[in-house]
């Protein structure tokens, strides 16, 4: 049922990943010489990229995997709502609130 809709949201969730590994390092630097100013950024960063990671690369056999993971692998509605769609979200998010992007909104 979602075989086509799964394509168009890994493509959607690799770009806002990208941009997250494109920006994250430029504002690095600001972030961390001040880390008790931005200790909530550090810690959403460190969560988000984190938790994807070892969502998309812990347990290789579905019968070990996440009900999470299980639900996208199976095609259900809340794993790819979840996941694919609010994943990105989170990730639009926190390159909103870096740094420079205050600075900018600021100005």
């Amino acid at each position: 049922m979602f075989d086509c809709l799964f394509v168009p949201l890994s493509y959607f969730y690799m770009i806002s990943m990208a941009a997250l590994a494109v920006i994250l390092p430029r504002e690095i630097v600001s972030i961390l010489r001040s880390p008790k100013e931005h200790w909530a950024l550090i810690v959403c960063i460190i969560g988000f990229v984190g938790g994807s990671c070892i969502f998309l690369f812990a347990p290789t056999e579905y019968a070990m995997a996440t009900t999470l993971k299980r639900q996208v692998l199976d095609g259900r509605v809340f794993g790819y709502i979840s996941f694919f769609c609010a994943g990105p979200f989170f990730y639009f998010a926190i390159l909103m609130t870096l740094p420079s992007e205050r600075r900018r909104a600021r100005r």
